[in-house]
Parts: C-alpha cells; structure tokens; sequence
C-alpha cells in the first residue's frame, strides 16, 4: 500500500490501486513467539543425532545466526580460536564477529575434531539444499520430550538476542553498546 501510494504521489502510476482500503496494516502474529529456555536447549542437544545437529543448534540458539543460510556458509577460517570469536559472513547481512560462547565452542571444538583434513565447510552433511532442517528438527524436539514450536529457528535466535540484551543492558546503555560495539 506504501509502495503504491509512493508511487501515485511520483506519478509513476495513474492511480493507487489500495486508495481506498482502510486499516490495512502489517502486524506482528505474537502467537508465534515463543521463548527457548536453557533447560530446553540442554534436552534439545542431548536429543540431537550426531556433531554436527549439536553444532547447529548451538550456533543458532546461543550464537544467534540466520538458520540455515549462515551456519551452513560457516568455513573453519572465520572460526578464530586464538580470539575466541568467529565471523559470519552473509551477503544478506554485514559481516559480525560473535563470541565463541562457551555454550557453542564446547560444540565446535568437537565437530572440530572430527572434520576431515581440508575440510572448508564447518557444517558439512546438511549442505544440499533438499535438507529440511526444519522438520528433522522438530524430530529432535520432539525426541527431547518437547513440543515442537512454530518458527523453531526465527525463535531460538530471538531467544539469544532476549537473553544478550537482559544480561548486558543494566551495563551498558543503547549509546554505549554501539560505541563498544565501533571500537572493537
């Protein structure tokens, strides 16, 4: 409706086909937020197949990345062990450097471990892009003893972001995040 009133307004069109609905508004569906918490997290891990879901789960609950696209760009020399950080990379979004928490490093270490010589990719059996991740991971919810909830990722990455800005808000103000955030 924006865009097309933007539109009329430059002339770019002869009328405004939305001119006349009212109240046509996009709104946030609350109903499909939902909070992952900790103890979750732990019974989802413990239910996870192999290395590698551990991995997964963890860069996407506790490092908060886009699921699938950034976990599965992950190569192992953005993963900087000796600054223990790593660097996403996504032509989506600018490129951010993320603690290695200690929630995901236990995970990376071991998937680490088992990666074969020369391997670039961190997450390497969930490449092709006929893996639905989403329902092998309600499988796994489920496996937990949990229920599975809607937008499974969309919502553990919030979770994080919930948690990051609890933990770091009675320290540091909006403006002074930002400047922490410009001088590292």
């Amino acid at each position: 409706k924006q865009f097309m009133r933007a539109a009329h307004r430059r002339r770019l069109i002869e009328s405004d086909p939305f001119a006349d609905i009212k109240g046509c508004t996009v709104q946030a569906d609350e109903s499909r937020l939902f909070f992952v918490t900790r103890e979750m997290a732990d019974k989802v891990i413990d239910a996870c197949p192999d290395v590698e879901w551990r991995l997964l789960f963890a860069l996407v609950r506790f490092g908060g990345l886009r699921c699938p696209s950034e976990p599965l760009d992950l190569t192992w020399d953005c993963v900087h062990w000796d600054t223990n950080r790593f660097t996403v990379c996504k032509h989506k979004t600018k490129q951010r450097t993320i603690p290695l928490f200690p929630e995901i490093r236990v995970h990376l270490e071991a998937a680490f471990d088992q990666a074969k010589e020369g391997e670039r990719f961190v997450i390497t059996r969930y490449r092709d892009t006929n893996a639905n991740l989403r329902t092998q991971f309600n499988r796994i919810v489920e496996k937990a003893g949990l229920t599975p909830w809607k937008k499974p990722f969309t919502n553990c990455r919030s979770t994080r972001e919930t948690e990051l800005a609890e933990r770091f808000a009675s320290t540091l103000s909006r403006a002074g995040w930002e400047t922490h955030q410009r001088s590292r």
